[in-house]
């Protein structure tokens, strides 16, 4: 048994969705379990038709919900031959459509929209796509069953980020995938509460749905399919030269994903990791391609720079003054604050003086960081102990990720070298604990001449 996980690129309109579906033939010897995302902008427009609603714009919110019917229409028209099951799934379609659009317009009367209402209204886009994906796998003779992840993972009630009770879902499914002798194709994203009531994983969740069932399956492999030739050491926009990387760790892949590249949900790779569940990243374009394998670990003579990736759009926030030192505590509330005001800290570094904190946070939360910290800091302020919070924008974050570069100087000098070479000065550095990478960040006007140099230098080393 493997698991494939489809995403919106993958399922963009009838071209490919048809590749999809070619794909899923040529591998069910191998048992597949099929999970999908929705279908590309489906989950923004069901977004923006909530905001659509909530400004009583009824008109944009029914002219939405037109283009999301229609959208999954023209598939199933082009690809089903079927009249019975084009029919049934026609029908399918109308009728959420219809619950949709009864929904949002509560939502426009009463003004309102929980974060419950919001997970059940975006859930839509999976279990659409998964319906319409099983539909037309059932026409082409290849006997299919769609699930809705409501009935297979559960969750905490942490709307719109829910994370799994493993002991419950693994009962679930089991129960209801174990000795399945069909294709399953399960609407990836959702899950539910003990209550019943519809959650979600996140942006991403359908990777962590994939790595769910895998973990619970048992599964023999997964494969997470993309448009790309699997994990690439750079962004192949950036950096032309840049390569499919044939392994990399788990640990790795965590660490790519949280500083920026679009690889795998950061979440979704610890079941995997738990199990050692052999993981591929492939190119859903091309069939041959073996991708990037996703291992627990890697021999020594693997250690090096793997890739390098970046996180636009950030801010560094100083608090900065002489009296610090004298302030017993001051890191702790200055973490805590920002914690309580769901401020996410991406990067940190800290003096050894204590006389300055500087970490970085993305730009749309910096009004919110520095009201947070001046109103914590009020007495420290007046008395001159803390001189000043500041606020640098317009910076972004260099990543360079590989196992074992915290024991690796040489690489580390060559990374700053490099950058010296090209007048790239590093307004802030951090070099990771877990020896997986070295961050560092730049202005935002050098970021790509950074990426190049930094690839090109030490990318491979």
């Amino acid at each position: 048994m493997i698991v494939l996980k489809f995403g919106g690129a993958a399922l963009a309109d009838t071209k490919n969705v048809e590749n999809s579906i070619n794909y899923i033939k040529r591998v069910k010897e191998k048992n597949p379990i099929v999970v999908v995302s929705a279908m590309k902008g489906i989950t923004d427009l069901l977004l923006d038709t909530i905001d659509e609603s909530l400004n009583k714009n009824y008109e944009k919110t029914v002219r939405n919900i037109d283009e999301l019917r229609l959208k999954h229409e023209k598939v199933i028209n082009d690809l089903v031959k079927s009249n019975e099951i084009k029919k049934n799934i026609l029908k399918y379609f109308e009728d959420r459509c219809n619950e949709l659009e009864t929904l949002l317009y509560s939502i426009s009367t009463l003004q309102e929209c929980s974060e419950k209402s919001k997970d059940y209204i975006v859930s839509f886009g999976e279990k659409l796509s998964s319906t319409m994906v099983s539909s037309i796998l059932s026409d082409q003779e290849l006997e299919s069953v769609q699930f809705d992840g409501e009935d297979l993972i559960r969750t905490d009630s942490n709307f719109n980020n829910a994370y799994p009770d493993f002991k419950e879902t693994n009962i679930l499914i089991n129960k209801k995938l174990g000795d399945i002798s069909s294709i399953p194709v399960v609407a990836g994203f959702i899950g539910s509460n003990e209550k019943g009531h519809t959650t979600t994983l996140g942006r991403g969740g359908t990777d962590f749905s994939a790595s769910i069932l895998a973990y619970c399956l048992d599964a023999k492999e997964v494969w997470y399919l993309k448009e790309v030739n699997g994990i690439m050491s750079a962004d192949p926009k950036i950096v032309a030269n840049a390569k499919s990387i044939e392994k990399i760790t788990y640990d790795e892949v965590a660490e790519l994903s949280y500083f920026g590249a679009k690889v795998l949900h950061p979440i979704a790779v610890h079941p995997l990791k738990e199990k050692k569940i052999p993981s591929f990243v492939k190119n859903v374009y091309d069939f041959d391609f073996r991708g990037t394998e996703i291992v627990d670990e890697l021999h020594n003579g693997n250690r090096c720079a793997k890739a390098v990736t970046s996180i636009k759009d950030i801010s560094i926030v100083t608090v900065q003054g002489k009296g610090m030192m004298g302030i017993p505590g001051i890191s702790g509330r200055v973490f805590s604050c920002l914690g309580k005001n769901k401020i996410s800290i991406i990067m940190i570094s800290q003096s050894s003086s204590e006389q300055n904190i500087c970490f970085a946070i993305k730009s749309n939360q910096n009004e919110q960081a520095i009201k947070s910290l001046k109103e914590e800091f009020t007495i420290e302020l007046h008395n001159n102990q803390i001189q000043e919070i500041s606020l640098k924008e317009e910076v972004s974050i260099i990543s360079v990720v590989g196992s074992g570069l915290k024991n690796a100087p040489i690489l580390i000098g060559k990374i700053f070298t490099s950058l010296g070479e090209k007048n790239i000065n590093p307004v802030m550095i951090a070099l990771g604990s877990s020896e997986l990478n070295i961050s560092f960040i730049v202005e935002s006007i050098n970021v790509k001449d950074a990426i190049l140099t930094t690839h090109n230098n030490v990318v491979g080393e």
